[in-house]
């Protein structure tokens, strides 16, 4: 099972790869890591304090559970920040 959880990963991030290369218009890498970083805070204290309103669950429930999303939200956001950012400075040298 771990390897298959493993395999998945590492098949996504080379798919993000591809998928950045093939992008048609070029995209300010700056904007959208803004935008996902918005995002990602939203949807992260959404569930925390969903989950911290939960019979059950307490405020570090929510916050490790907000915590936790948010860190594995801003991996892959981090990555095509770094791969848009590598692919405008290769577009550059060749003008």
């Amino acid at each position: 099972m771990d390897l298959f959880i493993l395999t998945s990963v590492v098949y996504a991030y080379l798919s993000m790869n591809v998928s950045i290369d093939h992008e048609e218009n070029a995209k300010s890498p700056t904007k959208g890591l803004i935008i996902s970083v918005i995002i990602l805070t939203v949807i992260s204290v959404a569930v925390g304090y969903f989950v911290s309103i939960t019979d059950g669950y307490h405020f570090k429930d929510g916050l490790l559970f907000g915590g936790i999303l948010f860190i594995c939200g801003m991996v892959p956001a981090l990555y095509i920040y770094l791969l848009r950012k590598k692919r405008d400075k290769e577009l550059e040298m060749e003008d």
